[in-house]
């Protein structure tokens, strides 16, 4: 880009693949922020912001909507393994801002025990009260209108993820991949490698929900019925707005299956279509009503069902520990 200055100091993060965190100075006077990732295809990713652009277009046409939007941000592939992430400002991770929380006020990073599955659950719960969310946003507040609204942007910004995300089967919902917007305390999920119900299809460690939601993220909306009120109703909403936009929905994820990915062989190739086909079936069930037992639901019964399987102790106690189901 001409006039763009970059800075010569990278971070490396010390991750699995050692992402790069640089810096460059664009013409407009502003620095902007990414992370350069190897032996990565972020091609997906990327189709999921277009994804995710058209899900937006169709809240702005939506009058009870309007407000509600999906945080995108740049994904530049550069290669079948390399590519740019666009870091965003003013965001952190859920997991840091609970980490800082619980360092400052004396609470051990990780109260709750792992050796325990459901008939444990209750008793490990019962060693935290999981508000550390409720208090972040409330130290995050300049006033109790700016509290009220914070909590309102995050209950309803939760809801239009946790649908979007049960849609193509998005997994690997651990508090790394969530992030906090200071001032709004809206969520922008990051990190999409894992979709079309491949977290929950592994052979370990295999995920039992449709999306997160945690006690941690329910004492943490604005309403005093948790799950069943303000959140319940955006994630109808979103639901039944996905469902009026079926056709258009299904287009768009259709060309992910038609655009076979550079670098394979054919065989792969043809294993890769086949794969995505059946992911795009199930995507389309879903989107007429059908979960995975078969069963229809209206868009409210539909919801109700998901928000069940997302909140059961027998689900969440068997969600590997780095997921922290207890938080």
């Amino acid at each position: 880009m001409p006039g763009t200055i970059f800075d010569k100091l990278f971070h490396v993060f010390p991750s699995k693949q050692r992402p790069r965190f640089f810096q460059a100075l664009g013409n407009d006077g502003l620095w902007y922020y990414f992370l350069l990732k190897g032996k990565e295809d972020l091609r997906l990713d990327e189709r999921i912001m277009q994804l995710f652009k058209l899900i937006n277009s169709l809240f702005e046409g939506n009058n009870t909507m309007q407000n509600l939007t999906i945080r995108r941000y740049p994904v530049i592939p550069l290669s079948p393994i390399v590519g740019l992430v666009g870091m965003l400002n003013n965001h952190e991770t859920i997991v840091k801002s609970v980490r800082e929380y619980r360092q400052d006020h004396h609470i051990e990073i990780n109260d709750e025990s792992n050796e325990q599955r459901l008939e444990m659950f209750n008793d490990i719960c019962s060693q935290t009260a999981a508000r550390d969310l409720y208090d972040i946003i409330w130290l995050n507040s300049e006033s109790t209108d700016n509290w009220f609204d914070s909590r309102r942007n995050f209950t309803r910004s939760s809801a239009v993820m946790s649908m979007v995300g049960h849609i193509i089967g998005l997994g690997d919902r651990h508090l790394s991949n969530i992030l906090l917007e200071r001032g709004s305390s809206r969520v922008v999920h990051i990190d999409f490698g894992d979709c079309f119900e491949q977290a929950m299809n592994r052979v370990e460690s295999a995920e039992h929900v449709p999306f997160r939601l945690t006690r941690m993220m329910i004492n943490a909306f604005c309403d005093i019925g948790g799950a069943k009120g303000a959140f319940e109703v955006t994630c109808e909403q979103t639901m039944q707005l996905l469902r009026n936009n079926k056709d258009g929905i299904m287009a768009m994820l259709e060309a992910f299956v038609l655009d076979p990915l550079a670098g394979w062989s054919e065989a792969n190739r043809q294993l890769i279509k086949s794969q995505g086909e059946d992911s795009i079936s199930k995507i389309e069930r879903k989107l007429k009503g059908f979960e995975i037992d078969g069963e229809f639901f209206s868009t409210k019964e539909q919801v109700n069902n998901l928000i069940q399987k997302a909140t059961s102790c027998e689900n969440l106690s068997n969600q590997y520990l780095g997921w922290r189901p207890f938080w």
